[in-house]
Order: C-alpha cells, then structure tokens, then sequence
C-alpha cells in the first residue's frame, strides 16, 4: 500500500533524502516561477559534471510537484507570491517519504539496475526499464493530480531504451512531467534533447562544496573524520566527495591525483598498483569513481586547449583532436568493461597507454 514507507536511515546520503539544496540559485529559481505560473514543463534536462546537486533538485522538484494536488501545466494566471525556491517538503511527511523511499505511486524512477545474471551493476539503462514509463504516464494519478518520472542517468541510455523513451515523449499526456538527469549531454540522444527544457548545471564553487559536506557531518550522514579538502581535483563535486569517503577510496584517489600531478611523466608501478585495487571484487565503487575522474579530466584537457586561455603546460604541442579521440576511446574501454565483464586491470593500464600516447606525440 502506498502508506508503507521505507524503513531507509535518517543517515543516508542518498539524493532523494536530502532536505536542503546548495547553488544553481538560477535554475531553482526559474523551476519555481514556473510552479507558480503554473506552468510546469512536462519534460526536463538536468545536465551537468556529476556530484553537483542534478539529482538532488530533481527529487527536491518531484517532492513539490507531487505535495501539491492543484499544480497544473498550463496555466494563464498565477495569484501566488513568486518564490525563488522550491518549497521546503517537511521531512516527516508522507510525500516526503514516499518520494525518498522511491515508493510514492505518482512517482517513477529509472536508473541503472544488478544485472541479475552477473549480479553487478548495469553500465546502461535498457530498453525494458523504459518500456514502464509510457505506461506509468498514462495511468491516472493516486495521490496527487500529477504523475512524475525521473530517469537519473540518461546519458546511459542505450540506443533502443533512448528511442522508447523518445516515443513517450512525443506525446505525453497532461498533469506528467519527466525529468531526466545526465552527466554527459553529448551521449543523450539529439531528439530527446529537442523534447526537452534543458538546465545546465555548473561545477559548484569549492565553498559550496564545503558548506554541503559540513552540512551532511553536523546531519550525522557523513564520517566527521573525513576531511575533503585533500581531494583537490573533487573540489567542486560534492557527489563525488561521498562517493569516495563511502566506498573507502581516498587512499587510491590520493594514488591517481599524485599520478595526474606528475604529468606528463607517466609512473608505471603506480598505475599497476591502481590497476590492481580497482579489480579487486568490492572495489566496484573506486573503479567507477575512478573511471568517472579519468574521464573528466581527460574532458578538461580537451576545454582548456580549446579555450586557448589558460597555460596550457603538459598539453603543449598536443592537438585538441587527440583529446577529444582520447576521451572516446577511453569512455569506450571503461564502459565495454562493465558491459562486458573485461578485466579492469589489463582495461586501466590499456587506457594509461593510450594516454601516455597522446603525451609523447607532441608535435
């Protein structure tokens, strides 16, 4: 029944438990005049670096849609007061609840699943998880007037789940609303991008940063021993900064800033050494934390050539070109890696020599 709630611990760090919200001041803004003008878009992007609050205010935006049963899409005259928040959901709510515990009939989420075969984590999100979303719409609504789905990694979808997702986008019904979440905006589908509002999400400024860890230590939801401010290259991701403390990581992240310092010599007993904790079974959550830095700072290499602003150092003589071949060639190696069941050793060191490549080819 939909009264029964999830028994989850006030001490989760989870996006869906939060109860306050840091930065993107502009974008919370603009959601709530439209909640107020009712005029709710009925499908939204939230795009940005990952850690940075994106699923956060889409829950945080769920929680009010769904709290409010006379909020309509369209609307010609709003007589509330503006506001430039979202409103603040009392965490002892049964909307509240409901919503974080994933389990509020109006609301469906869509995120990668455990393969049941393999027992780990899907890379992608797959067309059979999608296929539940153009039902869910069409159903009426329990609890409220208004149906919601969040679908948090649209950036992994892959190709058939993309193209469902776009056929219930089309024309979705009246009072829903579909909010997804992705890191990388050039890996989701250009059609879908055109059926949406997007929201551009910047990295958060390391004092926000800061403010959102202490908040979460003063909470009791994060180890009043972990001091973030050693992690320079995760200054701006809050998300990132609990996903390392959670799955114990800081000593190998230590590991893979030291190597990324030292460029564009290349130590390779170090990265040997991150190779073989990052395959080790359990460390599932530092090879994804690890990958994802690669990843990104591969991604910010390829800006700062581009931008031809800041000193460029070690990228001297390199081609924007090469960077941007690198970092597909890399996404692909870590992604087959998941979807595939390759081993992560041999799959780190590969992606290492690829980079140590475009290094020594300096023109």
């Amino acid at each position: 029944m939909a009264e029964e709630t999830s028994s989850e611990p006030q001490t989760s760090i989870e996006p869906q438990w939060s109860q306050s919200f840091t930065g993107h001041a502009d974008i919370e803004a603009s959601l709530a005049k439209n909640i107020v003008d009712k005029r709710v878009p009925q499908a939204l992007l939230f795009a940005g670096p990952q850690g940075v609050g994106k699923a956060t205010l889409a829950y945080r935006l769920a929680r009010d849609l769904l709290d409010d049963p006379v909020v309509d899409t369209i609307g010609m005259f709003g007589d509330e007061p503006a506001s430039s928040q979202l409103r603040e959901i009392d965490p002892g709510s049964n909307c509240f609840r409901l919503v974080a515990s994933k389990a509020h009939p109006d609301l469906l989420v869509v995120e990668r699943e455990v393969n049941a075969t393999t027992k780990r984590l899907r890379p992608e999100i797959v067309v059979e998880q999608i296929r539940k979303v153009g039902n869910f719409l069409h159903l009426t609504p329990s609890l409220s007037k208004r149906r919601v789905v969040i679908v948090d990694g649209a950036d992994r979808l892959n190709r058939n789940a993309a193209n469902a997702l776009l056929k219930s986008l089309e024309e979705p019904p009246v009072n829903t609303t579909v909010i997804l979440v992705a890191s990388v905006l050039g890996r989701v589908l250009q059609t879908l991008r055109s059926r949406c509002i997007i929201k551009n999400f910047k990295p958060l400024s390391s004092t926000e940063t800061l403010s959102i860890m202490n908040s979460l230590k003063e909470e009791g939801r994060l180890d009043m021993n972990f001091n973030s401010e050693g992690f320079s290259d995760l200054s701006t991701s809050a998300g990132q900064l609990v996903r390392l403390n959670q799955s114990n990581s800081e000593a190998a992240f230590e590991l893979w800033q030291k190597l990324m310092s030292e460029m564009p010599r290349v130590s390779w007993p170090e990265v040997h050494a991150l190779a073989s904790d990052v395959a080790k079974t359990g460390r599932e959550q530092t090879w994804e934390l690890l990958t994802d830095a690669q990843l990104d700072w591969i991604g910010r290499c390829a800006k700062s050539l581009a931008s031809q602003k800041a000193d460029p150092g070690f990228l001297t003589g390199t081609k924007l070109d090469q960077w941007l071949a690198l970092w597909e060639k890399t996404r692909k190696l870590f992604n087959d890696a998941d979807r595939l069941n390759i081993d992560k050793n041999q799959t780190w060191v590969t992606a290492w020599f690829q980079l140590e490549k475009v290094l020594q080819n300096r023109g």
